[in-house]
């Protein structure tokens, strides 16, 4: 996956992803039943503004806007406000509360997850959301002969591949039924995948429900103009309370720089994607506010183990020895990330420092690659989109620092640059990437949301897996992880785990960025999520 970002509720991707995911809605349920949008008292000043238009300005237009079949963090911010999943994340922490379900239950043995609906939700076409309609979106991601299926829901079933059977019990209450144990669930159900459509949109529109997506959400579709803007109108019987906001606008502007200028310029209002060079200019202005923090995200340059000469462990780790990250960590990212030692960052509970086995050591890249059998280097092509991400905002940047630190052990890099997203996809896919780069964003700190997607072998038909890595030990702990409740145990089966993924190299392991927004000062109510998903849930707009 690409520019991945994990969650539902929470937006980014996001992934996208982070991947980021966005949540616009403030208000309550007034006594005639009627929503209507409120704010916190001490946010409630003669200022405050409720209505108006807030335009986010992002790096590229979403792929698609089906659920079931998104991998991008820039479809993932969209999705994340036109639907919802039976759980949420909370707003403060990344763990789960009630999203359409407003209470669930487990049985004694954990393979049966009974979960209960809230009563009178309707999907923007004014069908209801019921247990049919749970059990639908469910099995149209896992049933290739449902008739909801559009091909393969390759993230869907990596997130939902352990249910059996999903069952109806009544029109308001729905069973999930596993096929082993499945500790993640509770975390995948707030997933992206795990959004609720209409079924009678994806039977009205069929495959070309993709660009015509009917949720739940706080938000609904007015309009999409590819590779310009999304405009959303509120959702005036959103269960959850109607949005402060009227609209909300996803508008593409490619660049880095020239999207912040038209946040300078207050022709946008938010946006992610700030040039670390640019941290500087954004304190200085005073109609801007930069929020930024630790990020749950992972950049990495994947190395194809299934093509020569990168089928090679001693070359996998050369790369690694030979990279100088704090100068990378410094020069490309102007220090707003934090150097990576392997495939988790430091948020996960996963993550163990002890680790780190790869630091700066030219002199050690050059013995392995000679003891390789490339005593004199080799050359190679390391592919790259120019779209900027959570995880890579300055992908060119970073290229070139590759290409000079490889060159420096004799390992001629050509740097092949794609200017569309979608271009990029179609040749990681195909495997023509030597060396790629790539990453994570967006996430619960459980690491199964990390190395089960990324570094499994089941993933690698899924093209999902794209360094085409394959370790049978490996897959047993994860397997072992996902199906142990213990959370000590599942932590000693991950840590584990990276310790055999880190020796054997199939990504030159990175950095992790600082999760960084940017807004107007208008833009009030905005806070930062632990889990680096982009959360607007306390947002309005000041005059």
């Amino acid at each position: 996956m690409r520019g991945k970002n994990l969650m539902c509720k929470t937006g980014l991707v996001t992934i996208g992803i982070a991947a980021l995911v966005i949540s616009l809605i403030v208000g309550c349920t007034s006594g005639n039943g009627t929503p209507t949008p409120t704010l916190p008292a001490e946010m409630a000043t003669e200022e405050t503004h409720i209505g108006g238009t807030l335009r986010f300005g992002r790096s590229a237009d979403s792929p698609t806007l089906d659920p079931a079949y998104a991998t991008n963090e820039e479809s993932i911010k969209v999705i994340n406000v036109l639907y919802d999943c039976l759980l949420q994340f909370d707003p403060e922490t990344p763990e789960v509360k009630p999203g359409l379900a407003e209470r669930w239950d487990v049985s004694a043995d954990e393979l049966t997850w009974t979960f209960y609906l809230r009563e009178n939700v309707k999907f923007h076409d004014g069908t209801d959301v019921n247990a049919e309609a749970i059990k639908f979106n469910f099995d149209r991601m896992l049933d290739k002969e449902h008739p909801g299926y559009f091909g393969k829901s390759s993230f869907g079933r990596f997130l939902f591949g352990a249910i059996k059977e999903v069952k109806v019990i009544d029109s308001y209450t729905v069973q999930i039924v596993l096929s082993k144990k499945y500790a993640p669930l509770q975390y995948a159900l707030p997933v992206f995948a795990g959004s609720i459509a209409s079924p009678a949109a994806i039977q009205k529109y069929g495959e070309d429900f993709a660009q015509h997506p009917v949720g739940s959400g706080p938000f609904k579709l007015v309009s999409w103009t590819p590779d310009e803007e999304i405009v959303l109108e509120a959702n005036e019987d959103y269960w959850g309370g109607r949005p402060a906001i009227d609209r909300l606008v996803f508008v593409v502007v490619p660049d880095n720089r020239e999207r912040l200028a038209a946040l300078e310029q207050g022709d946008l209002d938010m946006m992610d994607g700030l040039e670390p060079a640019d941290i500087s200019t954004v304190m200085a202005d005073e109609s801007l506010v930069l929020y930024k923090k630790p990020g749950m995200s992972v950049g990495y340059m994947g190395l194809n183990t299934q093509m020569e000469p990168f089928s090679n462990p001693q070359v996998r780790q050369a790369i690694n020895f030979a990279l100088n990250k704090p100068r990378i960590i410094h020069e490309v990212f102007s220090d707003a990330a934090l150097e990576s030692i392997g495939p988790l960052p430091p948020g996960s509970w996963g993550y163990d420092a002890s680790l780190r086995q790869y630091d700066y050591d030219p002199a050690k890249a050059e013995t392995l690659l000679a003891e390789a059998g490339y005593p004199d280097g080799f050359e190679t092509t390391l592919f790259l989109s120019t779209i900027s991400r959570p995880y890579n905002p300055n992908p060119l940047g970073l290229a070139e620092a590759v290409q000079r630190d490889l060159a420096e052990v004799g390992i001629e890099v050509e740097i092949k640059a794609f200017d569309t997203w979608p271009e990029y996809n179609t040749a990681i896919d195909a495997d023509e990437a030597p060396m790629f780069l790539l990453g994570w964003s967006g996430g619960p700190p459980d690491p199964y949301f990390y190395l089960n997607p990324l570094l499994s072998t089941p993933m690698v038909a899924a093209n999902l897996n794209d360094a085409n890595y394959s370790n049978p030990q490996v897959d047993e702990l994860l397997t072992a992880a996902a199906e142990t409740m213990d959370r000590s145990v599942r932590r000693r089966l991950y840590v584990e785990a990276q310790r055999i993924i880190i020796d054997d190299a199939p990504w030159a392991f990175m950095n992790h960025m600082m999760y960084m927004v940017v807004t107007s000062s208008r833009v009030q109510g905005f806070k930062l999520h632990a889990t680096s998903l982009l959360k607007l849930g306390g947002v309005y707009l000041t005059e």
